[in-house]
């Protein structure tokens, strides 16, 4: 299948790489229909984030369900999906304790292990998320950035309609807490400017 690797500093190369397939019973394929563009995706780019030498990088995506193991009981062929990209043991202490982003043995797509720019992707069946047919494949690959910045909204913890709040800029995430934490409608232009909050060079 045709995939985007990363080599190195600055080396992207669209070519060739193996099919990924169904290997374990919970596994799930995935044939990608949209993906986004983490700012961690363009540090990588620029070799200041984790990678490995020749990796199909990429991890905010949507697809449809190609193929699923005969363990699996809550997806099925055809379904619009899209995942959580880390990759956790759960059961190491924070797993157990539902920290799984703190996972001792953690692992994402498109850094360590194959990503989304891609034709397809195997997943677990636990980081698979199904997603409504009203939603598009475009808005459903921002997700996974969007629930970042929800959780973030959710862990500051005592903040109320109508509250005034800073979104602090930390990659595309601020853009996304400043969108949800107001709830209102981005005008046009190269930087987002919103009705009741102020705030620039957005990417």
């Amino acid at each position: 299948m045709k995939a985007l690797c990363l080599h190195g500093k600055h080396d992207i190369r669209f070519e060739d790489i193996a099919e990924p397939q169904i290997e374990h019973d919970n596994d799930i394929k995935i044939k990608i229909k949209a993906a986004g563009i983490c700012g961690s995706d363009i540090h990588r780019y620029a070799q200041l984030g984790p990678y490995v030498k020749g990796m199909t990088w990429g991890h905010e995506f949507a697809g449809q369900i190609v193929a699923v193991g005969k363990a699996v009981k809550h997806y099925k062929k055809g379904q619009k999906v899209t995942a959580c990209p880390a990759l956790y043991c759960g059961i190491c202490d924070s797993c157990k304790k539902g920290k799984y982003a703190q996972c001792e043995k953690l692992s994402v797509i498109g850094a360590y292990r194959q990503g989304a720019f891609a034709e397809y992707i195997v997943l677990p069946e636990e980081n698979v998320v199904a997603l409504s047919d009203t939603v598009a494949y475009d808005e459903a690959a921002i997700i996974e950035p969007s629930c970042v910045a929800v959780h973030g909204l959710y862990n500051a913890g005592g903040i109320q309609a109508g509250d005034v709040v800073c979104c602090t800029r930390v990659w595309n995430s601020g853009g996304y807490g400043t969108a949800m934490g107001n709830n209102i409608r981005s005008k046009t232009g190269n930087s987002y400017r919103y009705k009741s909050s102020s705030f620039a060079n957005c990417t």
